[in-house]
C-alpha cells in the first residue's frame, strides 16, 4: 500500500474498501485481497493497473483518517465499503471488529 501511496505522490489517493480494512487491523474471513483499493479525489492521478483498483467519489473530511502515516479511509467509511463490496462473511467479520476496535477506545468509531 505504501508503494502505490508514494508513487502517486502528494496528495495522493486514499487506500480504500479491503486494503483500508487491512490498514486498520481487521480481519478479512477467508479472504486475501490480491489488489490495493484506492480513492482518488479530484486532480488526484493514479493508474489501475493489475495490482490497482481506483475508485473514484467525494469523500467528507471526516471519512479520510492517517493510519501508520498513509491516508485511509475512517473505520466507519472502511466497514461499509467492506460490507457493500465483500461476502456476508467478510463484512461480519470485519464490522465486528471494528464495533470491538471502538469499544476498547471508548466509543464507536462512527459505528
Amino acid at each position: 500500500m505504501a508503494a502505490v501511496v508514494a508513487d502517486a505522490g502528494d496528495p495522493g489517493p486514499i487506500i480504500a474498501n479491503e486494503s483500508a480494512a487491512v490498514a486498520h487491523g481487521l480481519p478479512l474471513f477467508h479472504y486475501l485481497p490480491d489488489r490495493v483499493h484506492v480513492i482518488c479525489e479530484k486532480g488526484v492521478r493514479v493508474s489501475s493497473t493489475r495490482d490497482v483498483v481506483r475508485h473514484f467519489g467525494p469523500l467528507e473530511a471526516s471519512e479520510i483518517v492517517e493510519v501508520d502515516g498513509i491516508r485511509c479511509t475512517s473505520l466507519a467509511r472502511t466497514v461499509v465499503d467492506v460490507a457493500r463490496t465483500c461476502s456476508t462473511e467478510v463484512a461480519v467479520a470485519a464490522a465486528d471488529a471494528a464495533l470491538a476496535l471502538g469499544r476498547r477506545g471508548g466509543g464507536t468509531m462512527g459505528l
